[in-house]
């Protein structure tokens, strides 16, 4: 099992960039840096929430799933940031049961839900992940996962570098 935990109120880097805080922690509750969102390349960038020692999970999921990272609702974060750790589906040999995202904190319309995807992603997962089960992260939620998948990120939004592959 592995957890995942974010943060609802988001913190300002040194760049001014609002930076919400998230983490995927092991079965013995140790931080995965791989899983750590990178907006900007600073060291207060993203920190680890800290995990209660007795935390119990909102919800468990079973499964295998990937970890896609946070679904940003503003168009070009969506496409860079959002879609960045979704280069594992071409490269895995295991079928997975969905995707999971943590909602990001910014730019969701008032009309929507953080439970649903906006129309637009919606088409672009349809066609980067055929008939894979999408699940959004509210914030303050801690949920176990079975089998959690975490690629890295391929690129951080705010310093302009990113992952080879990209």
């Amino acid at each position: 099992n592995v957890f995942i935990r974010t943060e609802h109120q988001p913190h300002v880097n040194e760049w001014t960039v609002r930076v919400q805080d998230s983490a995927v922690y092991d079965a013995h509750l140790n931080p995965i840096p791989l899983a750590r969102h990178i907006a900007g390349n600073t060291p207060h960038d993203n920190r680890f929430p800290e995990l209660p020692k007795e935390s119990r999970p909102d919800f468990s999921m079973r499964g295998t799933y990937l970890f896609g990272g946070y679904l940003v609702a503003h168009f070009g974060h969506f496409i860079v940031e959002s879609l960045g750790r979704l280069w594992a589906l071409d490269v895995l040999k295991i079928p997975i049961r969905g995707i999971i995202y943590i909602k990001g904190w910014g730019w969701w319309p008032k009309s929507s839900t953080p439970t649903r995807l906006e129309s637009y992603m919606e088409a672009i997962l349809k066609r980067l992940a055929p008939d894979t089960e999408v699940t959004i992260l509210d914030p303050h939620q801690l949920v176990a996962v079975e089998h959690l998948i975490v690629p890295s990120q391929l690129f951080g939004f705010h310093n302009h570098e990113g992952n080879p592959l990209f």
